[in-house]
């Protein structure tokens, strides 16, 4: 059986992606203990944004400090969190369509 279909652009909801090749949510538990991004999730997404895949799904994300399964989580849980996850959000969107 062939895939070529996976390599074909598609649209969903008035959006189009490169192809059908899609990075699930995974948690690494590379953020500091505060919830925000260190540099190695960064590399970590910056790596499968280049790697040519249509949708990257990032992190799981805390939305309060006792949230979640790690103390290494990505957090939401205050506004300075805001900025250092949209840096790792163009990271991302660098090399793909959709985070």
């Amino acid at each position: 059986m062939k895939l070529t279909k996976i390599f074909e652009p598609i649209t969903i909801s008035k959006t189009e992606f490169k192809n059908r090749m899609v990075v699930s949510a995974m948690v690494t538990n590379y953020c500091n203990e505060d919830g925000t991004p260190t540099e190695k999730v960064m590399a970590y997404h910056e790596h499968k944004a280049k790697g040519g895949y249509g949708i990257i799904i990032t992190e799981d994300f805390a939305v309060t400090r006792t949230a979640g399964a790690s103390k290494t989580l990505a957090g939401l849980w205050e506004d300075r969190q805001i900025e250092p996850l949209r840096q790792l959000g163009g990271t991302v969107r660098q090399g793909t369509k959709a985070v």
